[in-house]
């Protein structure tokens, strides 16, 4: 994967319909591009991971079923977000953000192109050690890789913070946000409910449960 296409891949998370959201990517990340809902920091624990000593299993009952819906609207929004992208301003829109990020990056980090061309040759040379299944180059060349692909980005998260880009990433979120609606009226409940159930799943109560012990009441009640 690219430094271009590992741009685009954090453009999608940062551009989730989440106001103010950003976030970066690894290698880890999906290539298909698919979105993903809520961005990163809100992503909902494993579903069937164990829960705290003493928490009622009712509770885990609830948390589960909402991960359920969680996971049924996620990939509904990353299907609807894949049509909005086809659109073929928002292609041309999207392109020239990713020029801006990217000559950010440049003008932040003078080797930033030498750093994209290393992290290339890696990828190149970790196919030949896993063909030849050579583990102690895969090791050396995984850790560089690590290195290399944590310091791009942390450079392309400071510099999607820079005002004017975030400004243009703004513009262009709000843009696939109106397409997504024309394609599907239902959408920005969609992201509504989805980003309500992150929410939950990182901590909030759900309906019905009554605030943690010693806790602040529940807004509105």
């Amino acid at each position: 994967m690219s430094s271009r296409i590992a741009i685009g891949i954090a453009l999608l998370v940062a551009l989730t319909l989440s106001h103010g959201a950003c976030s970066n990517s690894g290698d880890g990340a999906q290539e298909t591009g698919e979105a993903a809902y809520p961005p990163s920091g809100t992503t909902p624990p494993p579903q069937g991971s164990q829960p705290p000593a003493g928490f009622p299993s009712q509770d885990m009952d609830g948390r589960n079923a909402l991960m359920t819906e969680f996971q049924t609207i996620q990939q509904q929004l990353g299907q609807l977000q894949q049509q909005a992208l086809t659109d073929a301003k928002l292609q041309e829109n999207y392109a020239t953000l990713q020029g801006h990020i990217e000559d950010a990056m440049l003008a932040a980090d003078p080797n930033y192109a030498e750093k994209e061309n290393r992290l290339e040759a890696l990828r190149q040379e970790m196919a030949v050690a896993q063909q030849s299944g050579d583990q102690e180059a895969m090791q050396k060349v995984s850790e560089e890789g690590m290195a290399l692909q944590g310091q791009l980005q942390q450079l392309q998260s400071n510099v999607v913070q820079d005002e004017k880009i975030a400004g243009e990433m703004e513009e262009f979120r709000q843009g696939v946000e109106a397409k997504m609606k024309e394609l599907d009226p239902e959408a920005p409940k969609l992201i509504e409910r989805v980003n309500e159930i992150a929410t939950i799943l990182q901590g909030g109560p759900v309906a019905g449960e009554a605030p943690p012990s010693g806790g602040d009441p529940i807004p509105g009640q």
